[in-house]
């Protein structure tokens, strides 16, 4: 990486230079082939030909529908904190938790300096509950943690000191819950089919372990919203119907709101099976279901507003059905976060969208964002935020049990507490992650090097972190060539799918920018001067240098792909890709092979091979899912593919993809359970699969791959980077058509 602080100056802070990685010896050493040997032919696994060249394009030799097939690797190592996607309080204030990819942080709040107004210490290092993609609960009296890990187990850990009570696995995936019942004595999960309960505490004085087997419910009217426990230990669910139209969408992919849909949310008892109340009153589909602690409130909000113009929070009182003050937006946008107080009368209110807003009957005023404490009852505001938050950066919020404080997620890595009376932030909880956006192994394969917003330097056999660097104090590049990583004699592979709206060319010395924008210019990034300037009649979504930085490749949202070269000011030739924006493009190290990637709302992902000389690709393989990026591998012999939510999705707003989607909660707020995310394995010969790295639960943001080709990392918005060891992959078995 060459000159990064002019570069970030020059271009911002999303421009970021390829660092190009190798590791694992000389390479001179034979290691095994990861591509089976029979599969560089021209044909598949089968036996039957494949058409390359002038040849019509062909599907690979396994589909999207044949990735369950697939080999699938744990990672070796998995480096980094890992990042948060929701808050919560114990019921006392107590403890001060956030969910994250690897568990439960729970803080001691006391600690944080939050026991009095306007302390600004900042907490002890939190408590890490391991839990894979948790959603997390406290029970009533604040002494347990409950926790549902990776939506298949259900972990129980003492609040204080992080001891393990009780662990249950759950026969079929859940999304909702948990939620424990007021003495502590009862848990529950659920998902679109059943609901499972379990006993916590032993039945008897002797101190046996509760019964592992769950009772089950089945869930009646289409779709689980919510689970709670009311005052008495009875579990209600919350069910909505399901809109019976086809789902219809823009041009654009965006799901398109139905006007004769109004949900019917259906309140029962689980163990009687007897309805409690129907619910209705709601525009449009449910997104965000909450109950309040003892299950006698519910509250919802639209999620396609964006198709009705109106965006709204409706409350219930659930033993009546009665519909009380509701809160309603004339905008675009859905409300970004809900949360009860633990009495249920006030809700937090997230918004971010267009500005007229009209509120109940209080009349209007204009706000772009804003956060409100909502009475809900009398149907005003109590409290309002608006210019005092980071509003774009805001994860999720939490309501203090006495009223007077509230937590805010910012960033996925930071909890800042702020008090409500006085509109001012009362204490910060240190970062508990960052988001690698670069990956480099050294050249020796001793260290790998991962960049967020500090340089960490991480023993590649143990992933322990060994240097911390301050960007303010060490460039990048410097500290780079110190460990050896800008060896000039060494071959290297390594790619990040950074948000730009420009490409460097591989030497530095040339930039395109304008991607996403109807001009495009070729800039000098040390002078800053600009070489060529270029209007174009669609929108250039990617591109790519060769590698001698002559030629630009652009991707274009017409389905095409144009070899510019910008020097002469001429367009070479155009190449038809797969239907759709052409999204991606990856030229490999001789500039003989491109990846192309295209992405349709009808015909779906498409990922293409060509030959730079000729204008059809040697295969075509559809992909299931959004791709955030291409890598070669040293020999390309094969590509690496981001599948699933894209670094373009991290900065898309509220309920990005690449953050995962919401879900319904019961304990005050939505969980914002996260996606996997897959690196799928391609022969680049032929297109057929032949493997899967799976795990990441967020956008893919770096690959980079050791000389061998044996040893990849991934960095991700998840907040983890993570080793893959591909030798298990080596020579497997060719699949075949579904």
């Amino acid at each position: 990486m060459k000159h990064v602080q002019k570069m970030l100056y020059l271009l911002g802070a999303s421009l970021l230079i390829a660092l190009l990685a190798a590791c694992g010896g000389d390479g001179d050493d034979e290691s095994p082939d990861l591509v089976a040997p029979g599969s560089r032919s021209t044909t598949t696994g089968d036996g039957t030909p494949t058409p390359t060249g002038d040849q019509a394009q062909v599907a690979a030799a396994t589909a999207e529908a044949n990735t369950d097939e697939l080999p699938v690797l744990d990672p070796l190592l998995e480096i980094g904190p890992g990042a948060a996607s929701r808050v919560l309080w114990s019921p006392d204030g107590t403890w001060l938790a956030a969910e994250g990819v690897r568990g439960v942080w729970r803080y001691d709040a006391g600690e944080m300096g939050m026991g009095e107004t306007g302390s600004d210490a900042t907490g002890a290092d939190p408590l890490l509950l391991a839990c894979p993609a948790a959603q997390a609960s406290f029970s009533p009296d604040s002494a347990q943690i409950a926790a549902l890990c990776d939506a298949t187990t259900v972990r129980v850990w003492d609040a204080a000191s992080g001891e393990l009570l009780a662990e249950w696995e759950v026969e079929s995936a859940v999304d909702i819950g948990p939620v424990i019942s007021p003495d502590g004595t009862r848990l529950a999960v659920g998902n679109d089919e059943f609901v499972f309960e379990w006993d916590v505490a032993p039945s008897n004085d002797s101190g046996a372990d509760p019964p592992r087997d769950p009772v089950m419910y089945p869930v009646m009217e289409g779709r689980l919203v919510a689970l709670g426990y009311d005052a008495g230990g009875s579990l209600r669910l919350a069910e909505t119907d399901v809109d019976p139209t086809p789902p219809e969408y823009t041009p654009g992919g965006y799901p398109i709101g139905n006007d004769d849909f109004d949900p019917v949310i259906t309140v029962r008892e689980a163990a009687s099976d007897e309805p409690v109340s129907r619910l209705v009153g709601l525009d449009n589909e449910a997104q965000q279901v909450v109950f309040n602690q003892d299950a006698t409130r519910l509250c919802a909000s639209n999620g396609l507003a964006a198709f009705v113009n109106r965006a709204e929070v409706v409350v219930w009182d659930v033993e009546s059905g009665a519909l009380l003050p509701p809160v309603t937006v004339e905008g675009r946008s859905p409300f970004r976060n809900i949360a009860f107080s633990a009495d249920g009368e006030r809700l937090l209110l997230v918004y971010i969208g267009t500005p007229v807003v009209s509120v109940g009957t209080s009349g209007a005023t204009e706000l772009h964002h804003f956060l409100w404490v909502w009475d809900v009852t009398a149907g005003e505001i109590i409290t309002t935020f608006e210019d005092d938050i980071e509003f774009y950066n805001l994860e999720d919020l939490a309501l203090h049990p006495d009223g007077s404080r509230v937590a805010l997620l910012q960033g996925r890595s930071t909890i800042d507490v702020w008090d409500l009376a006085a509109v001012e932030q009362t204490a910060t909880a240190p970062d508990f992650a960052n988001f690698p956006y670069e990956v480099v192994f050294s050249v020796d394969g001793t260290r790998l090097v991962s960049v967020d917003r500090l340089i960490h330097v991480w023993d590649a056999a143990t992933g322990q972190e060994v240097e911390i660097v301050e960007l303010e104090t060490a460039r990048a590049d410097q500290l780079l060539g110190e460990l050896g990583l800008l060896d000039p004699d060494v071959d290297v592979a390594g790619v990040n799918f950074v948000v730009s709206s420009a490409v460097t060319s591989p030497d530095g010395t040339r930039a395109l920018t304008g991607i996403g924008e109807p001009v495009i210019a070729v800039v000098e990034p040390e002078s800053g001067d600009s070489l060529r300037t270029e209007i174009m009649d669609t929108v250039v979504v990617s591109a790519a240098f060769t590698p001698d930085g002559s030629l630009l490749l652009l991707g274009l949202d017409d389905g095409t792909i144009a070899v510019w070269a910008y020097m002469q000011r001429e367009f070479i030739t155009e190449i038809n890709a797969a239907p759709g924006s052409v999204t991606s493009l990856q030229v490999n190290s001789d500039g003989s092979r491109l990846a192309s990637v295209s992405q349709d709302p009808e015909a779906g992902t498409t990922l293409q091979l060509w030959d730079t000389e000729q204008p059809t690709p040697l295969w075509s393989a559809p992909i299931s899912g959004p791709v955030g990026g291409v890598l070669f591998s040293p020999d390309e012999a094969w590509l690496a593919v981001a599948v699933g939510p894209t670094v373009g999705d991290v900065f898309a707003g509220p309920f990005n993809p690449a953050f995962g989607t919401s879900s319904a909660s019961t304990s005050g707020t939505t969980h914002a359970t996260t996606a996997p995310v897959d690196i799928l394995l391609y022969d680049a010969q032929t297109g057929a699969l032949i493997g899967r790295l799976a795990g990441h639960r967020g956008a893919i943001s770096g690959l980079v791959v050791n000389v061998s080709g044996l040893r990849l990392a991934s960095g991700s918005y998840d907040g983890l980077v993570r080793v893959w060891d591909l030798v298990p992959l080596a020579a497997p078995a060719p699949l075949t058509d579904p």
